[in-house]
């Protein structure tokens, strides 16, 4: 049996990834004023209190979404990855990391940070990561709505709302949570 906030929060709830992309279209410029009050502590001024309602959110909203049957991050997002997921990858896969690495990786030239530029990622089967158990680090810690200093990740994390069923309705309940209203 639901809770009343879980019901309310239920009955809120969007998953539908077209829904999603098409509300975050929509949405953008409320969105984008929603994170410059967030960043400016207008809404909640103390981090580790914002931090404490991200992570009660996500606690509410991860369990009614199944990341296993969507793997929208994995149809549109760009994997981050170091040298430690190659070794683990390429190890799995059963090639060398050299060989992995100059088949699936490239490197930002502007800072060195490697990355698996294919979309989808060439490591998912259906919408399940072909290699779960020893998946990338930040694959394996996305939607990353559990750490702290959430306000000094807000550009990602909206960016990753309209990617992410999870993200999305995090942020949609945090928007309710704090009753902030759109300037009109």
């Amino acid at each position: 049996m639901n809770t009343p906030a879980e019901e309310n929060l239920v009955d809120h709830l969007i998953t539908d990834l077209d829904e999603i992309a098409r509300l975050s279209e929509l949405n953008s410029k409320c969105n984008d004023e929603f994170r410059s009050c967030l960043r400016r502590g207008k809404l909640c001024s103390d981090d580790k209190q914002l931090d404490a309602l991200v992570h009660a959110i996500l606690a509410e909203v991860a369990p009614l979404i199944d990341c296993r049957t969507c793997a929208n991050c994995c149809l549109k997002m760009c994997v981050i990855i170091d040298d430690q997921d190659i070794e683990r990858v390429a190890k799995r896969l059963g090639v060398s990391a050299e060989e992995f690495e100059s088949e699936h990786v490239a490197a930002d030239s502007e800072y060195g940070e490697k990355f698996m530029p294919e979309e989808p990622c060439p490591l998912l089967g259906g919408t399940v990561c072909t290699i779960y158990e020893d998946r990338p680090k930040v694959c394996r810690e996305f939607p990353h709505l559990d750490k702290d200093s959430f306000r000094t990740r807000l550009m990602g994390v909206f960016g990753s709302a309209e990617v992410c069923p999870i993200v999305f309705n995090v942020l949609e309940e945090l928007k309710r949570r704090t009753n902030w209203q759109p300037r009109p």
